[in-house]
């Protein structure tokens, strides 16, 4: 009796290298931002080893996931926007001054009375 074939899932993303979580875990934390490593992580279509998902402050709500493949660094926005980066460095680097400038541009309305 032959055993029925499952599809099986194509391996999009590896683990990252233990430096680069350090990195980013340190940098992440600098900036209130707090980074949870989601193992095993898998969709319908694709399997990660390793998900790095990166949420603000408190929040229950992620704002952006990063994962890796033997090229190149991967990151998406909640809001679905996809980018490349060559390196863990370059990717934490570009989502801290994304946050930094989001968060500079807040202007007050209407000042307290005294």
């Amino acid at each position: 009796m032959r055993a029925a074939k499952c599809p099986s899932r194509v391996l999009k993303g590896l683990s990252f290298e233990v430096d680069d979580l350090i990195l980013m875990k340190g940098q992440s934390a600098a900036n209130d931002l707090r980074m949870v490593v989601q193992l095993d992580h898998h969709s319908d279509v694709a399997e990660y080893e390793e998900v790095l998902v990166l949420y603000p402050g408190t929040s229950p709500q992620w704002c952006w996931m990063m994962w890796r493949n033997a090229s190149a660094v991967f990151v998406r926005s909640i809001d679905g926007q996809g980018r490349r980066y060559e390196t863990a460095g370059r990717a934490i680097e570009a989502l801290l001054r994304e946050q930094r400038a989001t968060i500079t541009h807040i202007k007050a309305t209407l000042w307290p009375s005294t």
